[in-house]
């Protein structure tokens, strides 16, 4: 599975989680350590719906999700199986709402099954100091 961000603002947010709770961040790592952004060609598939609201009540997700209705983060061991279920059933992949941007944007990832969609294209890497600020 390849985990993959829509936009620029998901991706700085999903580093950003990464580092919660730790007492250093991306910026104190040496620079050759720190995040680089691999953009990618993501061909044109159906994959399943976990971005609107009724994609997420299929799946069995709230409408609030990536919150519950008391607005606690879902838990990933909600999600997996969701997951599975989808791999089992050869899905290319799932479109989700990102949990790293909160509200009031609404951020979208992308769960990419290669072996069932393709491989992805690479189409450019950038450095750190040239994505992240």
């Amino acid at each position: 599975m390849v985990y993959l961000c829509a936009d620029l603002e998901v991706a700085r947010a999903n580093v950003l989680r990464r580092f919660e709770g730790l007492p250093y961040g991306p910026l104190d790592l040496l620079p050759g350590r720190r995040p680089a952004l691999a953009e990618t060609v993501v061909p044109e598939r159906s994959v399943v719906d976990a971005v609107s609201d009724a994609g997420c009540r299929a799946a069995g997700l709230p409408t609030t999700y990536p919150l519950d209705q008391r607005g606690t983060p879902v838990p990933r061991g909600r999600c997996q199986p969701i997951g599975r279920t989808a791999w089992s059933q050869g899905e290319p992949g799932i479109a989700c709402r990102s949990a790293a941007v909160g509200p009031p944007t609404r951020g979208e990832e992308l769960a990419w099954f290669p072996d069932h969609a393709g491989p992805l294209a690479l189409s450019s890497v950038r450095a750190f100091e040239a994505w992240f600020a």
